[in-house]
């Protein structure tokens, strides 16, 4: 279910239309503006994880990128400029003004692509937990988000470990460390390819999938969960 989003800002028809091809064919969800407010909305609505915008707009663009920083300071997207010029001086203005990438324009589709995918990759690659390897809360409410605003139907379960500061003062930070790589384990063994699961804090999990087997996911849980608790916790824990 984790989906990697981008924003395409850009009055460009014939432009727009070759971009978001190239990106959609790479399994990325991509949404158009030619307009920089429907674009804030949008950013509002789904926090893309990365914006490119080109500088045809007939807004000032070094503005609207700081703009973009301020209204986007939790999520921090990738931000990409798309330009005609191979100017030094633009690129550094650019690049100055809060963009983390610079595109000109003609660009090659398949250097384009790998440039976009390297972003996303990197981008993701900051938001593992190193215990569990799963995404952490600030990918977790985003998607949370997109999930509300997409308009499917959809459940989400919260799994939360009781006491986790406890046992840790008991049994220890490895025995801790062992315990949440198990569960999270169990967890992504219960589900499919479209369900999402994340973190919202070392001891919280959540599963975003369907309501059809969210009660099945659950039950499954409950029955791995107590399976395994002896080898974690002492007969009288």
């Amino acid at each position: 279910m984790l989906v990697k989003t981008v924003l395409l800002i850009d009055k460009r028809i014939e432009q727009t239309v070759k971009y978001k091809k190239i990106l959609e064919n790479s399994d990325i969800t991509v949404f158009t503006s030619s307009e920089f407010s429907d674009a804030l909305n949008i950013m509002n609505s789904f926090e893309p994880d990365l914006i490119l915008i080109s500088d045809s707009m007939k807004f000032d663009i070094k503005k609207a990128i700081e703009q973009i920083r301020v209204l986007t300071y939790n999520t921090r997207p990738v931000i990409a400029v798309l330009s005609k010029s191979n100017h030094i001086q633009d690129r550094i203005e650019y690049l100055d003004s809060g963009a983390d990438d610079f595109l000109s324009e003609p660009i090659n589709s398949e250097e384009f692509k790998a440039r976009i995918i390297a972003h996303l990759r990197r981008s993701f690659e900051n938001c593992f937990s190193e215990k569990t390897l799963l995404f952490n809360s600030k990918i977790s409410y985003k998607m949370i988000k997109r999930a509300i605003h997409e308009g499917q139907t959809w459940a989400i379960l919260l799994i939360d470990i009781d006491n986790l500061e406890f046992y840790k003062e008991i049994y220890g930070e490895l025995a801790t460390d062992k315990l949440l790589q198990t569960y999270s384990a169990i967890i992504k063994s219960s589900l499919e390819k479209t369900d999402y699961i994340g973190q919202l804090s070392n001891d919280d999990f959540i599963v975003i999938t369907t309501p059809d087997k969210a009660e099945k996911i659950a039950n499954y849980l409950i029955h791995a969960f107590d399976t395994v608790a002896s080898k974690f916790y002492s007969q009288a824990d």
